[in-house]
């Protein structure tokens, strides 16, 4: 049994058939340990509201994912402990304060972030902590 950091970009594709569903699934299904920062819950609370209010999911398909937020199958970690490493690890790379969140969590347990942000993937490429960060879509050669 391994360990990662998830982020919500990930934990999202447990709740509906996206692509890379299924490599996320992979992460809960082989049992490997998942970890995050607590901030976690806000962004994937924050996005299904979102797609209530886009008219992607109804009001109560809404309440019944917000209500299997806290199910999930992570160890949250308290973001106010990570922020002074994170906000650090932000100013150095150059990536967001929210990304830097998760990549403090993986530096600090010596693993990496499993994430489908391309955005955040891009930032990190010519960085030390490229190494912590893995495309969804490559979870099925690495599992």
């Amino acid at each position: 049994m391994s360990g990662f950091v998830i982020d919500a970009s990930v934990a999202l594709k447990w709740f509906w058939a996206e692509a890379h569903s299924a490599e996320a699934r992979l992460l809960r299904e082989q049992g490997h340990d998942l970890h995050a920062p607590d901030y976690i819950l806000i962004e994937i609370s924050a996005v299904i509201c979102q797609r209530v209010r886009r008219r992607l999911l109804t009001a109560e398909q809404g309440r019944l994912s917000l209500r299997a937020v806290s199910g999930l199958p992570i160890a949250l970690i308290s973001s106010t402990d990570l922020l002074p490493n994170a906000a650090e690890l932000a100013l150095d790379s150059g990536c967001s304060c929210y990304d830097a969140l998760y990549l403090s969590l993986a530096v600090a347990q010596q693993t990496q972030v499993v994430t489908d942000d391309q955005r955040f993937i891009r930032t990190m490429r010519n960085t030390a902590y490229s190494q912590n960060l893995i495309w969804v879509g490559d979870l099925g050669a690495t599992s």
